[in-house]
């Protein structure tokens, strides 16, 4: 009884794992931004750079997000020069 009830939470799990993957699509950098609170381009580096150090090591997702912010807000500023 159990097993199968174990087996069935596992091929269930497996499922949603796999249309999760399925269905990745990067994250761009505006959306980074939204997540991340960041609407202007004054602080931008202080502000990236003190996340980036606080997050280093705890998680790679959340850097991955800053990353994302950071490059989006360094393609804007070069359109806007």
């Amino acid at each position: 009884m159990f097993g199968a009830l174990f087996q069935c939470f596992t091929t269930a799990l497996r499922k949603t794992i796999d249309e999760l993957y399925l269905n990745y699509q990067p994250m761009t950098g505006k959306e980074a931004m939204e997540i991340l609170g960041i609407n202007d381009l004054e602080n931008r580096e202080s502000r990236f750079q003190e996340m980036q150090e606080r997050n280093r090591n705890e998680s790679p997702y959340l850097l991955q997000i800053i990353n994302n912010a950071n490059e989006f807000l360094k393609n804007q500023r070069d359109n806007l020069q």
